[in-house]
């Protein structure tokens, strides 16, 4: 799924089994993930801006569309809201996720547009 040459800016760490998030990840970090049902394809990107290691937890329990549980992630830590949300716009156009429904929305109180997209 990941080539770390591919998109400049992205690091992502994994793909890790989803029962392994306390361990890898950080509490109380902004940042971007991947979920996967089967290691190794993005079927949902998706970000915190205080929590990563919560959101991931709360995202990788969630049943989307009748669908199989998500089995693996692969994360990467952001300085900030804004800087989670550009990685997570990347993440986004680069792997077009099935469980992702919508675009990314850009940071609660700010005013930033994606920069792949301009939405």
């Amino acid at each position: 799924m990941y080539n770390s040459q591919s998109t400049v800016g992205l690091q992502l760490l994994g793909a890790h089994s989803v029962h392994l998030i306390d361990y890898f990840v950080q509490p109380f970090r902004a940042g971007v993930y991947v979920l996967s049902r089967d290691g190794s394809t993005a079927h949902y990107i998706g970000r915190s801006d205080y929590d990563l290691r919560d959101r991931i937890k709360t995202s990788s329990q969630t049943q989307r569309r009748g669908r199989l549980p998500y089995t693996h992630f692969w994360y990467q830590y952001a300085n900030n809201a804004v800087e989670a949300y550009r990685l997570e716009c990347m993440l986004y156009h680069k792997y077009s996720p099935s469980d992702n429904d919508v675009h990314p929305a850009s940071p609660e109180g700010t005013n930033v547009s994606c920069h792949i997209c301009k939405k």
